[in-house]
């Protein structure tokens, strides 16, 4: 454990505020901070836990910002067991371009904490395990949540600092999990006005219920690996709110198992604000290739996530349904325009 930020564990190397325990279990119980004249925070350690309501967090006012590693130092096991723990914490770097990173070989979980960057990028990163994100907010530049497992997030929020914003959700082998939960608020992804979304899964997707505000491209891709891609749901949007009607032009394109899978939309609202620089655009989200529309905007609608209405003057078609069941989207959505 580590309950004094100013003792003997903490030293400093080079331009670094640094705990290096590569061989241990370290439990930060103190409000570790940046040393005299070093730029950045770093821990690396076999596994790391930062609780809040047993004192521990971590700022950085430095231009390196704050670096966790777990397991994959020099002289540390990469195993199983090398996790990163962020319970009822903050983890945040104030200098314009610091960067957090969060990295362990075995799984990480980030729960009712706050990771935050000025205009740096956020990432967490687990190289073996899963991720799973339960009731957090996450704010930067950029935001890159990767698992080798399960990427799992429930009533979790990413809001983004700058322009050109960018955020991943991405599960190598597993599956993304994104989606409602009970007794969980929604899942919240706001971008800026030129801000872009990737989500992507070996397995399944799931954003059911989730509210998803980018600008620019969406993009759901889910390869179905070990699935029905027929008859099982690969990617399920079911009660979400996508739109990127606003900002920059982009598009939302989601893939199912290389376009024969199913894509649930029962109870969405999808707005697809389409490619086109100003005026209206006939375009709706590609989902599996289906781009087919009709000569009908969507019924009145009261959207989930936000106040800001559905501009049937500037979307003056919506999906045609038929060809949606032709590309294997299920379900009847509140509005797919």
């Amino acid at each position: 454990m580590v309950t004094n930020c100013a003792g003997p564990q903490v030293t400093v190397q080079g331009h670094w505020t640094q705990i290096s325990m590569p061989g241990a279990d370290v439990v930060l119980q103190c409000q570790l901070t940046e040393l005299d004249k070093t730029d950045g925070i770093r821990i690396v350690a076999h596994s790391i836990q930062v609780v809040g309501s047993e004192g521990g967090w971590i700022t950085s006012e430095g231009h390196e910002g704050i670096q966790l590693t777990a397991g994959s130092g020099p002289g540390s096991l990469c195993d199983a067991g090398a996790t990163v723990r962020l319970e009822s914490t903050l983890v945040t770097a104030a200098h314009g371009n610091a960067d957090i990173k969060v990295s362990a070989c075995g799984d990480i979980l980030v729960n009712a904490s706050t990771l935050a960057s000025a205009s740096g990028t956020v990432s967490v990163t687990s190289i073996s395990g899963r991720v799973c994100a339960l009731g957090d907010a996450f704010a930067g530049k950029e935001v890159f949540l990767t698992a080798e497992g399960d990427l799992t997030m429930h009533g979790s929020a990413v809001a983004m600092a700058d322009h050109h914003e960018s955020i991943r959700l991405v599960s190598n082998n597993g599956s993304v999990l994104a989606g409602g939960a009970p007794f969980c608020s929604p899942n919240r992804i706001l971008g800026g006005n030129d801000s872009s979304l990737d989500v992507m899964a070996e397995r399944l997707v799931d954003l059911s219920g989730a509210c998803v505000e980018i600008a620019r491209d969406i993009t759901i891709v889910a390869s179905g690996t070990g699935y029905d891609c027929e008859i099982d749901v690969i990617i399920n949007l079911s009660g979400s709110e996508i739109r990127n009607d606003y900002g920059k032009k982009g598009s939302i394109t989601a893939t199912a198992c290389g376009g024969t899978g199913r894509i649930d939309i029962d109870n969405a609202i999808l707005v697809d604000g389409g490619k086109k620089g100003g005026g209206s655009d006939k375009g709706v989200a590609d989902l599996n290739g289906s781009i087919l529309t009709q000569d009908a905007p969507c019924p009145a609608t009261t959207p989930t996530c936000t106040t800001r209405p559905i501009e049937a003057a500037k979307k003056p078609v919506s999906a045609n349904p038929a060809d949606r069941g032709l590309h294997n989207v299920v379900g009847v959505p509140m509005c797919d325009s």
